[in-house]
């Protein structure tokens, strides 16, 4: 608001503390209201992340690792065809922060594909603690941990992480958690500092863990993020989420028709499904 009422016109010979005492008594003036939007415009557009600007990112970051071990090679290491960020357009509103954001649908929608894609990549871009949990993990297997090593080693970013048994951790500083909810619960209630949060297989979570959990993310533009294939519109994820989102919500359901990604072998079972049982066909 100082800036804006400095580029609005008013005297700079003020302090800055004496300027937004006056803004405040102000704060109505068209000049002031029009630069402070005008500047809030530019400071989201300076700070969009779109999936070209990741793209673009990525391929810089790539090159200049790789050019110090093999300069030669370096240009066709980040050719098109190396570095695929394509991200179905259901999806693309996960890249805008929201405090919660709901992705539900049938199996083959890439959902979890796209999830991870964008939680590495956001954890390579800054650092970040994620948890991934769900409500059952009897053992890291049940777990996103394969699917997140599969997705950093498909974006070229093995150097920048450091797997291990049961975390993974980011050379600037990014690591990923992972719990089951119903087992560790009283271990979720006392994490601090979590950025982001991915329910996988949400489905199956209780009231009592959701209740649990959502106040433990606590961190200023904490997000939670949740994907499921919904079994029953009773379910209390269906309930919380999808009939009655909370504010800040972005809820999208998703398709296998909607998934670049979606394989031929998949197809032909979907299409053989469907001829032999309908209700089963619907559900999955």
């Amino acid at each position: 608001k100082t800036e804006a009422y400095r580029q609005a016109g008013y005297s700079t010979n003020m302090s800055d503390k004496a300027i937004s005492t006056k803004v405040q008594r102000v704060f109505n003036h068209g000049a002031v209201l029009g630069r402070v939007a005008e500047l809030q415009a530019e400071q989201a557009k300076l700070h969009a992340v779109t999936i070209e600007s990741l793209t673009e990112q990525l391929r810089e970051d790539r090159q200049l690792a790789y050019s110090v071990k093999n300069p030669s090679a370096a240009a066709s290491m980040v050719n098109a065809k190396s570095l695929d960020l394509t991200l179905a357009k259901p999806f693309e509103p996960l890249l805008e922060p929201n405090r919660y954001k709901i992705i539900y649908g049938g199996r083959g929608s890439g959902k979890s594909y796209s999830i991870a894609m964008l939680l590495v990549l956001a954890a390579y871009q800054q650092p970040l603690r994620i948890l991934c949990a769900r409500e059952i993990q009897k053992s890291i297997t049940d777990s996103v941990h394969q699917l997140l090593v599969d997705t950093i080693d498909r974006l070229g970013l093995l150097g920048h992480f450091e797997v291990q048994k049961t975390q993974i951790l980011g050379k600037n500083g990014s690591r990923f958690l992972f719990e089951g909810l119903r087992s560790n619960i009283s271990k979720v209630k006392s994490m601090e500092g979590i950025d982001r949060v991915w329910i996988e297989e949400a489905e199956s979570v209780t009231n009592a863990s959701w209740d649990t959990l959502i106040p433990t993310i606590r961190k200023d533009n904490s997000e939670i993020w949740v994907s499921f294939n919904p079994l029953d519109e009773m379910d209390a994820t269906y309930q919380r989420f999808v009939v009655d989102p909370p504010p800040g919500s972005f809820v999208v359901k998703v398709n296998y028709d909607q998934n670049p990604w979606f394989p031929e072998t998949l197809e032909a079972e979907r299409l053989h499904l469907k001829e032999k049982n309908a209700a089963l066909y619907a559900h999955i």
